[in-house]
């Protein structure tokens, strides 16, 4: 079942229903992980925007209607606004000014086989979508947290998390640190693969 919500970006809808146990998608289901727009949605006539805001949820014949009643509920809650907000960086979006202010915690929950591709925009702090909540406590509440991962379907989901321990300015990269270094080659060769530390490590070895 597909659902279309205008002016959504299905990523933050997608994210608050994960964190409340809700299994639901984006892309179709061999892309999912990537949060590409689905092909089968482009067939119908969608276009990429409306794509985006459109999310897949299935039912079986061991859904009940206190699963449904669940979820009615925790789409009413979003859609209020009760769930706080994150914010979606673009691409296009994340600059150089952005990246120099010191106020701004570069969170990189990719893993390990992703980082073999390319580096992490320098002085960003690495874990992983499995590990980052074990970090908590070095993860500044007082500066802005963005998270960053490889393809932009995961990041949503740890802004989200952040968002809901409390932490005020959280925001995240929209389509992923792979289209931002394709969209900004130049500024990627700048800013990435200096002065990055991996929290999962022990102590300053974690400095690479």
């Amino acid at each position: 079942m597909n659902l279309t919500f205008p002016d959504v970006y299905n990523a933050e809808l997608i994210a608050a229903l994960d964190y409340y146990g809700i299994a639901a998608a984006a892309g179709s289901a061999c892309s999912t992980p990537d949060n590409k727009p689905s092909h089968v949605l482009s067939a119908i006539g969608l276009s990429d925007t409306q794509a985006r805001q459109t999310i897949r949820l299935s039912l079986s014949e061991h859904t009940s209607k206190a699963d449904i009643d669940y979820a009615t509920w925790v789409f009413r809650e979003f859609f209020s606004g009760s769930f706080g907000s994150t914010t979606a960086l673009w691409p296009g979006q994340l600059n150089q000014p952005m990246l120099d202010d010191p106020d701004l915690f570069i969170l990189d929950i990719r893993f390990w086989y992703d980082r073999l591709l390319f580096s992490s925009i320098s002085g960003s702090y690495e874990s992983s979508l499995l590990t980052f909540k074990n970090h908590l406590d070095r993860i500044p509440a007082d500066k802005s947290i963005l998270v960053i991962c490889q393809g932009g379907f995961y990041s949503p989901m740890v802004a989200f998390f952040l968002r809901s321990k409390g932490y005020q300015r959280v925001s995240y990269l929209a389509s992923g640190l792979h289209a931002w270094k394709t969209a900004n080659p130049d500024l990627f060769a700048r800013a990435c693969g200096e002065n990055i530390h991996n929290l999962d490590a022990e102590g300053e070895s974690g400095v690479i």
